[in-house]
């Protein structure tokens, strides 16, 4: 079968092109409102593919795999980024979300290893778990449009140094900025949880500020950051803080926390840190339930 240049296609169904490993360019025909779920999964010599504004729907998975592909252009008929849809297409370097996108799926942009950078336009409300872990952001403003952001959602993204994150948050779910490049960690203060293992295993971050009016900082939340050296959590006297086992534990260079005298800090909180100033203890009365954060 020869590689063809570029085809034509009118019905980009189902499964349709399912590893299909000879076409490399392709052009969606005008008037097609639809590309089907799986519809180019494993094609992975597809490196062009244009789309018309036609296309309100982009199925689930419907180029996962493809791993020559280069750049895609999402158009603005288009309200949702479906699950899985660029999932491991290792080679996607240029995205262009357009502002009538307002949901990012669950594993969207998962494992895209060369993407640096992405602009997240304000129409967008959720971006689901894992929608860009593995990838190579160095950077990422999350606009104050979104107010649900996924477990795992920026795991695993080495290079990415900075995050903006806005007061539209109110939980940040666990893992969501695990083994990620980060230096210095800023919460708004409408966060009021921070979930198990959100930001563990930052090998880079330095410092984390906290400004909420009351948070629950969960188990592991920021464990084995090994160059943590200043935590402030700044709230107001009448505020809750629950901070719980292990939530700063195995960070070595950790000296420095500043925390509410009202604080309840859980079990081994700080474990294997070597806090010099201001901190509570650890044998503060333990946050009631088991549901963290």
């Amino acid at each position: 079968m020869t590689k063809h240049n570029c085809i034509l296609i009118s019905n980009p169904s189902e499964a349709a092109y399912k590893d299909n490993t000879s076409i490399v360019n392709v052009e969606i025909e005008d008037g097609v409102t639809e590309i089907g779920d799986s519809a180019f999964k494993g094609c992975t010599a597809l490196e062009n593919i244009i789309t018309p504004n036609s296309v309100t729907r982009i199925g689930e998975r419907a180029f996962e795999g493809c791993t020559a592909l280069k750049s895609i252009v999402i158009p603005d008929s288009v309200t949702e980024i479906s699950a899985c849809t660029f999932l491991y297409c290792s080679a996607l370097e240029s995205v262009i979300i357009p502002d009538s996108v307002t949901k990012i799926g669950d594993f969207a942009f998962g494992g895209c290893t060369r993407m640096t950078n992405i602009n997240i336009p304000d129409s967008v409300m959720e971006i689901g778990r894992c929608a860009f872990s593995k990838t190579s952001l160095t950077s990422i403003v999350i606009p104050d449009s979104v107010t649900k952001l996924g477990s795992w959602a920026f795991f695993c993204c080495q290079d990415l140094t900075s995050v903006v994150i806005p007061n539209s948050i109110e939980n940040i779910s666990g893992h969501t900025f695990a083994s990620t490049g980060l230096i210095n960690v800023y919460i708004p203060n409408n966060v009021t949880g921070i979930g198990p293992s959100a930001f563990k295993n930052c090998r880079n971050m330095s410092s984390v500020t906290i400004t909420a009016t009351d948070i629950c900082i969960g188990p592991s939340a920021f464990s084995r950051c090994p160059q943590l050296k200043s935590v402030v959590v700044s709230t107001g006297p009448d505020s809750t803080i629950d901070i719980y086992p292990h939530a700063f534990s195995r960070c070595p260079q950790l000296k420095n926390i500043v925390v509410p005298e009202n604080a309840s800090i859980g079990p081994k909180a700080f474990d294997e840190s070597t806090i010099v100033k201001n901190t509570n203890g650890e044998t503060v009365k333990i946050p009631e339930g088991d549901i963290y954060c």
